[in-house]
């Protein structure tokens, strides 16, 4: 259907009689015979993402487009006049967007399209560790969702850890090398290239590990020793190398029955569990065996194959054991009851042997104590 528009006022001249001429306004009636193309395209976009209106609209020749009216329901704008606009939108979907088109001489056109709004994906995951310096965690696992297309891609971030990012779904071993707390984040994007991110701290700690140091004295064959250890311990373990039980106390007083070389190695744990050990050589010049209670004879003694152990008194489901050199329990004969002890060589080679003869105190949280102690020579000779 063809426009009439009035365009403008024309003079018309009226002859009358007496060649008078009468000026006369008329309205002049034009029609619109070449409309406008409106038309436009919109970028998706992701919720809470503006949508990008591009003006696309084709104007007739010498007829130019002048005016634009953009109709957006539901958008933030909902409406704007400017040749390209934008809008935001609040609910995931298909939204309808309208523009309309005037010319300089008001032709008009109007387009109607639908634009689309994806739902942003919902970044979700798992993982977490505790422990002693270097930790090393591998149960990162991605839980992430989408309900607008697939997701394409993921961006790990591990603060402290190595490697520091990834962009695997699920990555592999993280390792964190220096104690502190670390969190770690993760971005997720959509096919359509709308993201999520989540941030978890702590989620990874790491700890310290304690420091173990003591410092000892020797008088005669007792040593005290004095723990030093730093970095909040809370459990001590003593080995003497004489191959007695462990001890636990945090400043032990030892006494050795035999001059010896000795190991003494402290493990210290603190609360974590984290663990430091250290170890130092003692010697044991004399041991003053008069101060047993009982006395012990070997015979003979050098010896090649056996020798017969007496004591001055008896003794009671004691425990005899002989150490090397250098402090290892190599042979030991238990409940044995009487004065006498029978001992053979078996494979052991020549050498000097240290022995004792011990019996339990009575209480299982004591040492047992040495009732006997004595030293054994091996040979070859026969």
């Amino acid at each position: 259907m063809k426009k009439l528009f009035l365009i403008s006022t024309a003079v018309l001249g009226l002859t009358v009689a007496h060649h008078q001429t009468i000026a006369q306004n008329v309205p002049a009636i034009l029609t619109c015979t070449n409309n406008p193309t409106a038309q436009f395209t919109a970028v998706p976009a992701c919720l809470g993402n503006a949508v990008t209106l591009v003006d696309g609209s084709i104007a007739p020749n010498g007829d130019p487009i002048t005016m634009w009216n953009w109709s957006m329901p539901g958008g933030i704008p909902p409406s704007d006049t400017s040749q390209n606009t934008s809008t935001t939108y609040f609910s995931a979907g298909s939204h309808v967007v309208t523009l309309t088109v005037t010319t300089q001489l008001g032709c008009t056109s109007s387009v109607s399209l639908p634009v689309q709004v994806y739902n942003n994906p919902v970044a979700n995951f798992s993982g977490s560790g505790s422990g002693c310096a270097p930790l090393c965690v591998m149960n990162y696992t991605d839980f992430s969702t989408s309900t607008d297309g697939n997701l394409a891609s993921w961006l790990w971030n591990f603060s402290g850890g190595s490697p520091s990012v990834s962009t695997a779904q699920n990555p592999g071993i993280i390792c964190y090398a220096t104690p502190g707390t670390y969190g770690t984040s993760l971005i997720v994007t959509s096919q359509y290239g709308c993201k999520d991110s989540i941030s978890i701290t702590p989620i990874v700690n790491v700890y310290s590990w304690p420091s173990a140091s003591f410092t000892y004295t020797i008088s005669a064959n007792t040593v005290t020793c004095t723990n030093t250890s730093s970095g909040g311990v809370t459990n001590w373990s003593w080995s003497f190398g004489d191959g007695t039980p462990i001890d636990t106390n945090a400043t032990p007083v030892h006494t050795y029955s035999f001059g010896n070389t000795y190991n003494i190695c402290l493990g210290v744990q603190n609360q974590y569990g984290c663990v430091d050990t250290i170890c130092q050589t003692i010697t044991i010049t004399s041991v003053n065996e008069n101060h047993l209670e009982n006395k012990i004879a070997v015979y003979p003694n050098p010896f090649s194959t056996q020798t017969v152990l007496k004591t001055d008194n008896p003794f009671h489901n004691a425990t005899l054991t002989v150490d090397n050199c250098f402090g290892q329990i190599v042979a030991q004969i238990k409940n044995i009851s009487g004065q006498t002890v029978t001992f053979s060589r078996d494979n052991l080679p020549s050498g000097l042997y240290f022995i004792r003869l011990t019996e339990e105190n009575g209480y299982p949280s004591l040492r047992d104590k040495t009732i006997a102690a004595g030293k054994l020579v091996i040979t070859d000779e026969r």
